[in-house]
């Protein structure tokens, strides 16, 4: 029994985490799933994805998960207990860009490089551990910057040594900013309250907004390409090489007009 608690709560975090508002945001299957069933997912479905049949391939046991508390605030499991949906439901049209006021950006996470590429020396569960205190969080996101081979397969993704760690509620990120961020108006001497570590890294933490301003509002560093000068295309024929030909009837083309005058003139075509 106590096995099947442990395997329900796994998948309880599971479906938490998928019917989120954080992943309903870039998952298009999840959104396309549950706009076609009329906001639900069935369970026969989720049961195809790896993250949840690693701890089952029971359908009752990801029913009992739909119930258990710590997503009731979520979920919903049907009466037939065949199918999942939001407790409340997920609007694409307003709902799309809600992450900024729930996301902080993280850097200097601590890198290492392996085999000529940055990698990160953390996971995600280590970054979340510093941030639950706050609230719930719905998703890390770790940056990296990708490669422009020739070949999509093999691009590689060298770790930037960033993050986003968006939260469920505006509470929890308003929470999380308060201790962690200095506040503006306090001056260069004033700091955070609570500075976090990874390893030696002290890590560095800013709203999401705030990032997209800063990011707005400083100069691209792409060079400007050079102004392209067009120049008119003029056709230049030799006097005494050019014969105009008319009468030309419908459906003549190229080669019938060679066949016919070929053996009169020494023609070139042009392709």
């Amino acid at each position: 029994m106590a096995d099947e608690t442990k395997v329900i709560e796994n998948v309880a975090e599971r479906l938490r985490f998928f019917f989120s508002d954080a992943n309903l945001r870039r998952d298009k299957f999840m959104r396309k799933e549950l706009e076609d069933n009329e906001g639900k997912v069935a369970i026969e479905t989720l049961l195809r994805f790896n993250s949840i049949k690693q701890y089952t391939e029971d359908a009752a046991i990801v029913a009992k998960a739909a119930t258990h508390e710590s997503v009731t605030d979520r979920i919903k499991l049907s009466e037939d207990e065949k199918s999942i949906s939001r407790a409340v439901a997920f609007d694409p049209a307003t709902q799309m860009n809600d992450n900024v006021q729930v996301s902080i950006r993280v850097t200097n996470l601590p890198t290492e490089e392996v085999d000529g590429e940055q990698k990160y020396k953390v996971s995600r569960e280590d970054i979340k551990e510093l941030f639950v205190k706050y609230g719930p969080v719905a998703l890390i996101n770790l940056h990296h910057h990708r490669s422009k081979r020739s070949s999509p397969s093999k691009r590689s993704a060298s770790a930037t040594g960033a993050a986003f760690v968006e939260f469920e509620t505006v509470e929890a990120m308003e929470k999380a900013s308060a201790d962690l961020i200095a506040p503006a108006d306090g001056g260069e001497d004033v700091k955070a309250a609570t500075t976090l570590k990874l390893g030696d890294n002290e890590l560095g933490v800013q709203t999401m907004q705030t990032w997209l301003d800063e990011k707005k509002n400083t100069p691209s560093k792409r060079k400007e390409a050079p102004p392209v000068e067009f120049k008119p295309y003029e056709l230049e024929w030799e006097k005494g090489r050019v014969i105009s030909i008319k009468g030309v009837p419908e459906g003549c083309d190229r080669e019938k007009i060679f066949a016919a005058i070929g053996s009169f003139y020494d023609i070139e075509a042009d392709d």
